[in-house]
């Protein structure tokens, strides 16, 4: 008989040193996305509204924590249907807006509730009869609303944030008709508001004169399920598709009303290699101003929990010009790609291989469907938090000495 001995180099044994026990998430389940809404950061989890917030910023020994769960009470609810959750949040500045939807009757009686919250009260917006509000997306002071309609079919709808409360939502106008499509994002450049649904970009100086089209594919091609502004000097704003099995996830960006698809170079496009997209995008800023476009992943259109490291998040170094170029020893210059974190640095984790392997063996199990990163001013340390699939909020912080992705549990040491 003969025995084979593996060393422990051997990357099989060196993954599984590197597993770490997951904690048990304060905010479980199916989390929201993010917003940051007077000096707070929250998220919502089934019926629950959590605020993360530091309630004395001058003092440095006081950190940022969640309240909600136990301490709902410190957080405003809005009221959701009964057996319904909060689907959505959004800010825009003078408003917190919550989505709640409940089908605990299935079909016919499922129903939607979008609610504002002003600094004193939740207050509801009303929509007409039989539509049913599915997404929200806010940029700059006007919230944008995914709807279906009787009979079938999706319509976009917004409020701005100057109407008074009790004001039915409007439909987005395009060629003067009701705008239907299936949003998927929204953001604002300073001058003009962009839209994208799965099949198109659409852009509107006001959205109370309703959109134009940029660009618009019916076909089942390309499809687009998020965007995101890149804070650049020439703002080009960032879309993702969804991505084929047989085609990963691709980058385009939106400059001058110009969409082009992102490349390496000539021959290489940008993309998440050979995984679809979640539609998780943001901007992560280093401690030396360093920017980074994170992109959420996933193996399968299905979740497999069983699944190795196929989840998680990619990295795209990114300026002030958009995406960072890199040259060669051999002086060719082109741009940078996706890659996993800790492969480069700067990223959002270490760059050792402890990290990077840290890094597969916890979030890079999970899909994430948002990511965010706390702004300076509500948390000095700018903590990245990602919203789960089905594990709850997840950080990466500092636990005992290391920098690590876990759930967020609330009870560690700051």
């Amino acid at each position: 008989m003969v025995f084979f001995l593996a060393s422990c180099n051997d990357p099989v044994f060196y993954v599984i040193s590197t597993d770490v026990r997951p904690l048990e998430p304060i905010i479980k389940g199916v989390p929201t996305n993010f917003a940051v809404y007077d000096g707070a950061l929250y998220v919502a989890s089934g019926r629950v509204l959590y605020k993360y917030w530091n309630n004395n910023p001058d003092d440095t020994n006081n950190p940022a924590i969640w309240y909600g769960g136990e301490s709902v009470s410190a957080v405003p609810q809005p009221a959701v249907p009964g057996g319904g959750s909060i689907i959505q949040i959004a800010s825009t500045g003078n408003y917190l807006y919550a989505l709640c939807f409940s089908d605990s009757g299935g079909g016919s009686s499922a129903r939607s509730i979008l609610q504002r919250y002003n600094g004193a009260e939740w207050e509801e917006l009303n929509v007409e009869t039989g539509v049913i509000m599915l997404n929200i997306f806010a940029a700059n002071d006007y919230i944008f609303i995914k709807t279906q309609i009787p009979g079938g079919g999706f319509r976009v709808m917004y409020a701005a944030g100057t109407v008074s409360a009790g004001t039915a939502i409007m439909p987005l106008m395009l060629n003067n008709e009701p705008f239907e499509g299936n949003i998927t994002g929204a953001v604002f450049d300073g001058s003009n508001y962009y839209i994208c649904t799965s099949q198109g970009i659409f852009k509107a100086p006001n959205p109370a004169s309703g959109v134009t089209i940029i660009y618009r594919d019916d076909s089942p091609g390309i499809q687009f399920i998020g965007m995101i502004n890149l804070e650049t000097a020439n703002n080009i704003i960032a879309l993702i598709t969804r991505g084929t099995s047989s085609q990963g996830a691709r980058l385009y960006l939106l400059q001058d009303d110009n969409l082009t698809l992102a490349k390496v170079d000539a021959t290489t496009d940008i993309s998440l290699g050979n995984r679809i997209a979640t539609g998780a995008l943001a901007i992560y800023r280093t401690a030396g101003d360093q920017k980074l476009l994170l992109a959420g992943r996933q193996d399968r259109l299905n979740y497999i929990a069983e699944s190795g490291f196929s989840y998680g998040y990619l990295e795209l170094e990114i300026d002030s010009n958009g995406i960072k170029t890199e040259t060669s020893d051999d002086g060719v210059t082109k741009n940078k790609n996706f890659v996993e974190p800790g492969r480069n640095s700067p990223s959002t984790v270490g760059t050792e291989n402890v990290e990077r392997y840290t890094f597969r063996s916890t979030i890079g199990k999970h899909p994430v469907n948002y990511l965010f990163q706390a702004p300076s001013d509500i948390d000095r340390e700018m903590i990245l938090f990602a919203s789960t699939q089905k594990n709850g909020v997840w950080s990466y912080r500092d636990r005992s000495g290391k920098g690590q992705w876990n759930a967020e549990d609330n009870k560690l040491p700051r």
